[in-house]
């Protein structure tokens, strides 16, 4: 069975990401029967757009694999530190408090929520 995430890959290099996430939430079953779906290969994805700055599609991905596995700690404090790459301090925030209420132990959390709170302190 082939992985989500490869073809999350492809539909990146191909400038296809929304289409191609729309395609997987409309025929959903379909693309669970054909693909493996992994959470950890998805965020993956999501860090290489962000590295690359294509935030918007990296946007994509990480909310899609937050509504894949709402209940992962990891996936919103992933989230949380591409909404703090891109500036928006309170989406930041409330993502790695939902990180943290579901992993208490997030250590990276923690420093993050740290670095918003020295950032708002400043403005």
């Amino acid at each position: 069975q082939a992985k989500l995430s490869n073809l999350l890959f492809q539909a990146a290099a191909d400038q296809n990401v929304k289409a191609t996430i729309q395609a997987i939430t409309e025929n959903d079953g379909a693309y669970r029967a054909g693909y493996h779906f992994e959470e950890y290969d998805i965020n993956t994805v999501a860090y290489r757009l962000m590295d690359a700055n294509r935030f918007d599609e990296a946007e994509l991905i990480f909310e899609f694999n937050q509504k894949l596995y709402p209940h992962s700690w990891n996936v919103y404090d992933s989230y949380g530190e591409l909404q703090l790459r891109m500036g928006n301090l309170e989406n930041s925030k409330a993502l790695y408090l939902k990180s943290l209420d579901l992993n208490p132990k997030n250590e990276s959390a923690k420093q993050a929520l740290d670095k918003i709170a020295q950032m708002e302190a400043q403005d």
